[in-house]
């Protein structure tokens, strides 16, 4: 039987680009999205996004990369169709005049027993 879950990777509001703490998925788990939310403060910030992999922690490989949202407030879902490693993060760039942003970034799962 399945349980859906969900690990927020990043939800805080940026003055600068970030990487997110590093979260271990479960061991059995399918199905994955990855959801990005972003409020721009100031219209000329532009929010770039990315949800990385890694098998170790240290080595870390983009999984899905976010349309960047420039000007605009904006949420965008993708669905991961390829095979997922162990431990995700969020990167998230912000570039532009005053670079401040609201950005939550999640990944849904199904935990498979």
């Amino acid at each position: 039987m399945a349980s859906n879950g969900k690990q927020t990777l990043m939800e805080e509001a940026l003055a600068a680009s970030k990487n997110g703490e590093s979260f271990n998925l479960p061991g059995r788990s399918d199905g994955h999205v990855a959801f990005l939310d972003a409020t721009l403060v100031n219209g000329a910030t532009t929010v770039t996004a990315k949800v990385q992999h890694s098998p170790d922690g240290v080595n870390w490989f983009d999984l899905v990369s976010f349309g960047a949202l420039a000007g605009v407030d904006g949420n965008e879902v993708v669905n991961i169709a390829v095979g997922v490693l162990p431990q995700l993060r969020a990167n998230v760039v912000l570039a532009g005049g005053t670079q401040i942003a609201t950005v939550k970034v999640e990944v849904f799962f199904r935990e498979r027993s």
